[in-house]
Parts: structure tokens; C-alpha cells; sequence
């Protein structure tokens, strides 16, 4: 156990990577992740809403290619590389990179903020009119802010950063 403890610090403590790999598979790593969202989200609408065992099955095979979509996402996006760069303690960069990292943190909060907003009102017209209360919505709404605040900084590095410049 100690051992382990002693990687993951000595990992947690290395140099991070300026290499983030080619454009097309991380653009391909931010659709998963999001696309993922979105299956999962029609997942839970689906168990929810839907009766019958044809549907829940549905349900269940959508949430197992949701969650699969996901782990790729996360899996290539969430590295200690600097695509993962706001989750990164800030003294592992240099003056360019906390610029970069800087820029997209502030691209992603006004983003994170509608969502949250929109859920904010989504709930509160809830409380007014008990009719379009639906629990489904609430909980997406939660998670898709939860979400979104944790990746979407790190997705907008990966989406914009150019193709590294080939080793020569």
C-alpha cells in the first residue's frame, strides 16, 4: 500500500506533458465525452418515462454505451498532460501555459454558469407550477453543471490547441 501511495504522489509531483496528441483525437475524445452525456441523460428519460421491459432494456444497453463513451472521454482527456491543464496545480507551468490555461477557464465558467442557471430557473418555475416538475430533468440539469464544470476547461484546450508541431 505504501508503495502505491508513493507512485501516485511521485506521478502526481512529475513534470506535466506538452504532449497532447494530434487535433482529430482529441477533438474525437470531447465528442465522446459529451455525446456521452447526452446518452446517458436519454438513458435516465428513457428508464423513467417509459414502461415496459423492451424499454428498459433500451435504457440499460443506452447507459452502457454512454458510460463506455464516457471512460474514452475521460481516459484521454484527463491525463497529466496539458489538455488536463486546469485540473493541474498552477506552479507545474510556465508563464505561456498558465496563459492558455488561464483563457480557457475563463471561456468555460460563463458556459457552466448558464447551465447552472438554467437549472436554477428550470427549478424554481417547478415550485410554481407543479405540472412541469419533472425529477428526470432536475437531476440532468445537476449533472450535466456538475459535469461541465469539472471537463469543459479541459475539453476547450483540447478542441483548440493546433496539432504539435512533428519532432524532427
Amino acid at each position: 500500500m505504501e508503495e502505491m501511495r508513493t507512485r501516485y504522489e511521485t506521478a502526481r509531483q512529475g513534470p506535466v506533458s506538452d504532449r497532447i496528441g494530434p487535433r482529430r483525437r482529441r477533438r474525437r475524445s470531447v465528442v465522446a465525452l459529451y455525446g456521452s452525456y447526452f446518452v446517458i441523460c436519454a438513458s435516465s428519460a428513457i428508464a423513467a418515462t417509459a414502461p415496459g421491459k423492451p424499454a428498459q432494456l433500451a435504457a440499460l444497453a443506452l447507459l452502457i454505451a454512454g458510460v463506455a463513451s464516457a471512460a474514452y472521454g475521460v481516459v484521454t482527456l484527463m491525463g497529466r498532460t496539458f489538455a488536463n491543464a486546469p485540473n493541474i496545480r498552477e506552479d507545474a507551468f510556465d508563464e505561456r501555459q498558465l496563459a492558455r490555461r488561464n483563457a480557457a477557464l475563463s471561456r468555460a465558467y460563463p458556459i457552466v454558469g448558464m447551465c447552472t442557471a438554467v437549472g436554477l430557473v428550470y427549478t424554481l418555475f417547478g415550485d410554481i407550477w407543479p405540472a412541469i416538475r419533472n425529477f428526470t430533468v432536475i437531476e440532468a440539469l445537476f449533472w450535466a453543471s456538475f459535469l461541465l464544470a469539472i471537463s469543459l476547461p479541459s475539453s476547450i484546450i483540447a478542441w483548440t490547441e493546433p496539432d504539435p508541431l512533428p519532432e524532427s
